[in-house]
């Protein structure tokens, strides 16, 4: 009976050594490229029943991720994982980020052992590599507040051609529409404004029914029009009910953000018209001087 409890011990101890050492190549080398393309849906079957790890998927408007959070120890090139993420955006972009409890120093000097990789600093405590021959792969190493790093494999897939006809790119978004108000207005400029301020517009020629804004940032964004000599702002804003339609100098709507991905087409249509806009918003267009046109 010793031999066999002996032996039936050992058995229960490598199942989770087991279990920690196929995890660990999937967040590592080339496993991780793989983990990375595959995507969270995947990944989330994959993990299905496993123990010592907490994961959550979030879908949202523009993507997809599962987070995961370690419950048991994990070590990936000899160094503990705390947390460990897979998402994938609208903008193409795949990536496995794992939350590492050294710094980001200390894990460039693993990663580099381990990945025979020369990585290139941008001076302010982040580190990234490409592999030789795939320039849309690199692996990032960046600091946290909290005094640990992370290491990601990112990989940026091309993004659609409508997209790209469009102007989206892997940085900045697009937002387009009609401007669906029955006033035939002058030339103007049409903006989305951040809460900050700050501005992306388009010249929209008198008449016009439609404005496309390209190289607006991720974000979170007012979609407004300010026409040549003219009080009415077509604007994106859902009902208000408390104003009866056609009422002068009553707001047509409550003005609506938008948020903006990067690699994202949003149409977003101006259907309504204010004579009036907020102070923070009012005043834009008496300086055209700050604002980024295309």
């Amino acid at each position: 009976m010793k031999p066999l409890s002996i032996l039936a011990g050992t058995l229960f101890l490598a199942a989770p050594l087991a279990h920690a050492t196929g995890l660990a190549q999937q967040l590592s080398g080339t496993g991780a490229w793989t983990t990375a393309a595959a995507g969270p849906a995947t990944l989330q079957r994959q993990l299905a029943g496993q123990r010592g790890l907490d994961c959550h998927l979030e879908r949202y408007a523009a993507g997809i991720t599962l987070d995961c959070v370690v419950r048991r120890p994990l070590s990936v090139m000899g160094m503990p994982v705390s947390e460990f993420y897979v998402s994938a955006d609208a903008a193409g972009r795949h990536q496995l980020r794992l939350v590492l409890l050294p710094p980001a120093a200390r894990i460039e000097h693993a990663a580099a052992r381990a990945l025979k990789a020369p990585f290139s600093t941008s001076g302010n405590g982040r580190w990234t590599w490409s592999p030789p021959g795939a320039a849309n792969r690199r692996v990032e190493i960046d600091p946290r507040e909290d005094g640990r790093g992370e290491l990601a494999y990112v990989i940026d897939e091309p993004l659609p051609a409508d997209a790209v006809a469009a102007g989206a790119t892997n940085r900045t978004g697009v937002i387009e529409g009609a401007i669906a108000i029955p006033d035939r207005l002058p030339a103007m400029r049409v903006c989305a404004i951040d809460a900050r301020g700050a501005m992306t517009c388009q010249a929209v020629a008198a008449g016009a029914n439609r404005y496309r804004i390209a190289g607006v940032r991720p974000g979170t964004y007012w979609v407004i029009g300010y026409a040549n000599g003219s009080k009415v702002h077509p604007a994106y804003a859902r009902d208000f009910s408390a104003c009866p339609a056609g009422r002068t100098g009553c707001p047509n709507g409550i003005l609506m953000t938008v948020a903006v991905h990067a690699g994202q087409v949003l149409r977003v249509d101006l259907e309504r018209r204010f004579e009036q806009l907020p102070v923070n918003l009012q005043r834009i267009d008496d300086a055209p001087a700050a604002a980024r046109s295309t």
